[in-house]
């Protein structure tokens, strides 16, 4: 709302929530996570509506890496690889799953990214979703996306993600209810969402499972229509 008065066409907020790193009780443990994070996004959701924005924000929920798919003896998981993360905003062109889903969980000589208890090797890179997002926000895909986003052009182009897959079409954008269309203008806000916790070995967990998320707590239905999964 101060962005006139500091002179900002645009904007980059960052928040994290801890206490993900689960190795006993993870169901319950889990499910009372959710629930604080559902109606924080939810509450997010409706204030940026309210405040015209909606189409001029993408909320970005990034994780350092995944769980174990198979439990440990406390009914907890323990730290892995690949995982799932979520992109969703006023603009974006959702309810679609993009990434690789996997064929096959179980670790074999035959499968190259399944290693033991369900760690997954990922196959799709943090950059796949992020140069869309970096583009929208008004990087151009030459200099400035190499500044931006260094490691990305090390990954073939079928796994990175644009704009112009990420995003509706100007024409296909449509404005919360009662409130004037932005679209148009540059956007104006980029929220990274960092569900994290730092445990008493200096190591990082996070919330992985987009799939869970939006099955038991309902996390991602404050903006079905608009959130986008990524396999990582």
């Amino acid at each position: 709302q101060t962005r006139e008065t500091r002179g900002s066409k645009r904007d980059i907020c960052y928040v994290s929530e801890g206490g993900f790193d689960m190795h006993s009780n993870v169901l319950e443990a889990l499910m009372n996570k959710f629930t604080s994070v559902n109606f924080a996004l939810g509450k997010f959701v409706q204030e940026v509506k309210a405040l015209g924005l909606w189409t001029n924000v993408t909320v970005v929920q990034f994780s350092e890496f995944g769980r174990t798919l198979d439990p440990n003896s406390g009914d907890g998981v323990d730290h892995a690889w690949g995982g799932n993360h979520f992109v969703f905003g006023g603009s974006i062109d959702g309810g679609k799953v993009r990434g690789l889903y996997p064929h096959d969980f179980v670790q074999s000589s035959t499968n190259p990214i399944a290693l033991s208890r369900g760690r997954l090797i990922p196959t799709t890179p943090w950059d796949a979703s992020l140069a869309g997002v970096a583009e929208w926000f008004g990087a151009d895909k030459g200099s400035e996306m190499e500044k931006v986003l260094p490691m990305h052009s090390n990954f073939d182009s079928s796994v990175i993600f644009d704009e112009a897959e990420l995003y509706k079409s100007e024409g296909t954008v449509e404005a919360p209810a009662s409130i004037t269309s932005d679209a148009g203008q540059v956007p104006e806000l980029t929220v990274s969402a960092d569900v994290s916790l730092q445990n008493d070995e200096g190591e990082l967990s996070h919330l992985e499972d987009a799939s869970d998320v939006d099955n038991d707590s309902k996390l991602l239905g404050i903006a079905t229509k608009e959130a986008s999964s990524l396999f990582h």
